[in-house]
């Protein structure tokens, strides 16, 4: 009977893909005592990481958006097995309990250090391979780090939920080479508690839904921008 979980399985080849090391279900451990064995190798490999990841994103501003990616998700895992509050994988390693519910908790910790965003270099790589697709078609010039903070913020995930994303990305462009006029746009707007004023950081990629569809509505003179 297979014991390894598909999501599980799609990352290690996430993480063949990205060439990084994968990690396997210790296929050869039986009995839960080795199974626990193996748990906790992994555990701690898995804690390390998550550890360094808090250490970035409290010490460098560049890297304050890191724990949202596999580390997150990881929190999430390990408060699902023992309860609110928990946040490292080791404390799981329980000194008796039943195979089935071993073989779980070594399937959340495989899923974190197959996951790429679970390293520093990982998030690099990841973001900036997308970064690299969107800067070459739609003419911009994002780091890592804005097309990180853009894939995960919730706000423009929901705005292109409700357009295409062709023409968020675009949306997204002609605002990005044309803050200033684009503020000027916003600024004459009728309902100003609906559109509020873009950061002031000139690299900021942080447009609401309710930005973007105002943008959308005014179009017409967006093109006139370029």
């Amino acid at each position: 009977m297979a014991r390894i979980r598909k999501d599980v399985a799609q990352r290690q080849k996430t993480a063949s893909d990205y060439g990084q090391k994968v990690y396997k279900f210790p296929e050869d451990a039986s009995s839960y005592d080795d199974l626990r064995k193996a748990y906790l190798h992994l555990a701690d490999i898995a804690d390390r990481r998550m550890r360094r990841l808090e250490e970035y994103a409290s010490k460098d501003k560049k890297y304050a958006n890191i724990l949202k990616f596999a580390y997150d998700k990881a929190i999430n895992d390990i408060e699902a097995e023992m309860g609110s509050g928990a946040y490292r994988f080791k404390a799981g390693a329980l000194a008796n309990g039943n195979i089935l519910n071993m073989q779980s908790r070594i399937n959340d910790v495989l899923k974190f250090l197959n996951s790429p965003t679970s390293t520093i270099s990982g998030v690099k790589k990841v973001y900036g391979q997308r970064a690299k697709v969107i800067n070459e078609k739609y003419g911009l010039d994002l780091t890592w780090e804005q097309m990180a903070d853009f894939f995960e913020n919730e706000s423009v995930q929901a705005t292109i939920q409700n357009f295409a994303s062709d023409t968020a990305m675009k949306m997204i462009g002609k605002y990005y080479r044309n803050k200033d006029e684009i503020q000027e746009i916003f600024d004459k707007a009728d309902n100003k508690s609906d559109i509020q004023a873009f950061s002031s950081e000139k690299t900021s990629t942080k447009l609401t839904a309710k930005q973007m569809r105002y943008l959308y509505q005014q179009r017409t003179k967006l093109d006139d921008l370029f």
